[in-house]
């Protein structure tokens, strides 16, 4: 699914319009649909995260040691580009740029979503010597 049509179910199912209702059950329809284009061209889609805040991430992370551990840096910046019809969103913190699209993957919200990546990268690679 494209994050233009979960925006779209998102906005579907929190909008609950009668519309949504009778001809759709929470899908797509013609209301959900304009408000997504709307947020998506007009970029007023609301970051996860905002200045102040603390994420988390992999520290020795470009390699498969025993001495990753999650970092704790934050969030100094939101940043956003234009380029063409499409707006790349990101974050700045410890003075490095992270899209959006990276949390969950190398940034992470909650020091308990980074200690499962590390284990679980941990786990990979221990598989793939053995």
């Amino acid at each position: 699914m494209t994050n233009k049509k979960r925006l779209t179910q998102l906005i579907c199912e929190s909008y609950q319009t009668d519309e949504c209702i009778a001809h759709c059950n929470y899908g797509p329809c013609c209301t959900c649909e304009r408000i997504t284009n709307y947020l998506v061209t007009s970029g007023e889609v609301i970051p996860p995260v905002d200045v102040g805040d603390k994420v988390w991430y992999i520290h020795g992370g470009y390699y498969n040691s025993a001495r990753q551990e999650p970092r704790e840096i934050e969030v100094t910046e939101i940043s956003k580009k234009k380029s063409g019809k499409t707006i790349d969103w990101a974050f700045i913190a410890n003075r490095t740029r992270y899209k959006f699209s990276s949390i969950g993957k190398t940034v992470f919200l909650t020091k308990e979503d980074c200690l499962a990546a590390i284990n679980k990268k941990a786990k990979n690679y221990k598989q793939h010597i053995v």
